[in-house]
């Protein structure tokens, strides 16, 4: 599925958090609060560092992989990056990559993994900014603090320009939310500031400002950046379990019933400790519809989308897809779902006709994705029964 992950680390699932001090909802905020307070548990095995190979053929596969990455398409860009790998075991740019989209959430997540990638990276060029600053968030998203943490500040000291703007974000942000944790609050609000600036549509991020000015005692600032935190990122359930006490205080009654209910819905269908659950395909598409109802962001359709394609209702997915985008601005996930659904359903014209649409998307995909979605759809065509195009 095509994620449309806009910046680096991206909040979580490719659909589809962060520490609150709160009685209320203690279960939510020990699971938040787990990559921030977990010491290492964990020895780091040793590495042997990687042979060179040819860099230039190396560097040729990477670009392809580049290009999907930026656009969100981890999955895609996961062949390319490992034929890169096969060619020049050293090359550093593709152990980065690689790094990437092993921690970011999603199907590929698995941070350990990715920590593997930045050690081998560090063995060849240990200095390297960008290869510090993966180590940093990955050793960060394992829980693993007191390393994480003077990575963490070794990338703060950089100069301007030493990393790119994603990743200087992600440093800034993760370190903020370090300092939090420590009661430096002046400090820590300069780091969230500062990465907020350079992603000024990252939830997570505006949930740390607002978790600092909500121990500065700034009720207002706090309730604001809580807003803005969903606004960015419509799922982060951290952020609407505040917000609802919040406008609970305000007695703001029928906005804090909403939220609560959104925080409900949030905490059951990212629950996975229940199997039972997550096999209920049928029963998550029915909360993720009243949570798109609640909200009508194209992150709880997708979701949504993903529950009913799991239950094989393939016909709800082509009819409401359509009803989306025939109402709302072009999303090229949304686009891939829908031509899916009307692969799988036969309807040959209808597919065609929808992924069609793709060039019609800003940013349009790469020519790579595009290629590969096509051929995609035309496998799920010849699978499908037959019937007229519509």
């Amino acid at each position: 599925m095509v994620a449309l992950l806009a910046a680096w680390p991206a909040p979580r699932r490719s659909l589809a958090a962060a520490p609150a001090p709160s009685q209320v909802a203690a279960p939510v905020r020990e699971r938040a609060a787990a990559p921030l307070d977990v010491t290492p548990g964990f020895a780091d095995p040793p590495l042997e560092r990687p042979l060179a190979g040819d860099r230039v053929l190396a560097l040729e596969r990477l670009a392809g992989a580049e290009r999907l990455a930026q656009y969100g398409a981890a999955e895609q860009a996961l062949a390319p990056v490992r034929a890169a790998l096969a060619a020049d075991p050293s090359c550093v740019e593709a152990r980065l990559l690689h790094a990437k989209l092993l921690l970011e959430p999603g199907p590929l997540h698995d941070p350990l993994a990715g920590l593997r990638e930045a050690r081998l990276a560090a063995l060849v060029a240990p200095e390297q900014p960008a290869v510090v600053a993966t180590e940093a968030l990955a050793r960060f998203l394992l829980g693993d603090s007191l390393r994480a943490e003077p990575l963490l500040e070794r990338c703060a000291a950089l100069p301007e320009g030493a990393l790119s703007a994603g990743l200087r974000a992600a440093t800034l942000e993760a370190h903020g939310f370090l300092l939090l944790r420590h009661g430096a609050l002046d400090a820590a609000g300069e780091r969230m500031a500062a990465a907020a600036a350079l992603r000024p549509q990252r939830g997570y991020t505006r949930y740390g400002l607002a978790r600092v000015a909500g121990e500065r005692g700034d009720l207002a600032t706090e309730l604001a950046e809580l807003d803005a935190a969903v606004r960015c990122d419509p799922h982060l359930l951290v952020a609407w379990h505040e917000r609802a006490q919040l406008l609970r205080r305000a007695k703001r009654v029928e906005e804090a019933d909403r939220a609560r209910r959104i925080a409900e819905l949030l905490r059951e269908l990212q629950d996975d400790t229940s199997e039972r659950f997550a096999q209920d395909h049928a029963g998550k598409a029915r909360r993720w519809l009243e949570l798109a109802k609640l909200d009508d962001t194209a992150q709880s359709w997708l979701a949504r989308f993903a529950a009913l394609t799991a239950a094989h209702d393939h016909a709800t997915v082509a009819r409401e897809g359509e009803l989306w985008l025939a109402c709302h601005p072009l999303r090229g996930d949304l686009v891939v779902e829908t031509a899916r659904a009307q692969a799988r359903l036969g309807e040959a014209g209808a597919a065609r006709a929808t992924l069609a649409r793709l060039a019609e998307c800003r940013p349009r995909p790469p020519p790579e994705l595009e290629a590969a979605l096509a051929r995609e759809l035309e496998a799920l065509l010849r699978a499908a029964p037959r019937q007229a195009g519509r």
